[in-house]
């Protein structure tokens, strides 16, 4: 999780966590969420639409392999300044 866009400290997540959150103290329209995986892959992860000025943003994750993970944010908060953050995760085995 990250809150106020600030780089969260990296977590072990079972490889069969199937969602994650973005929290935020005011609402934000999430406009891009992005996830490299352990072999450098980098796909979307899928959520609420960025129209919608969001508290928690909750994305859908695929299957996990265990590995190191990074997440890449990007949005708008509700008086126009673009935002973004980075944190990472790791997937036990």
């Amino acid at each position: 999780n990250v809150e106020d866009g600030f780089y969260a400290l990296t977590k072990t997540v079972a490889a069969n966590t199937k969602v994650m959150h973005l929290m935020f103290d005011a609402p934000m329209k999430i406009t891009t969420v992005t996830m490299t995986d352990p072999r450098g892959k980098t796909m979307k992860v899928k959520g609420p639409a960025a129209n919608q000025a969001v508290k928690v943003w909750e994305g859908q994750l695929p299957r996990l392999a265990a590995g190191a993970y990074k997440i890449d944010w990007r949005g708008m908060s509700p008086d126009g300044p673009a935002m973004n953050g980075t944190f990472g995760f790791n997937v036990g085995r």
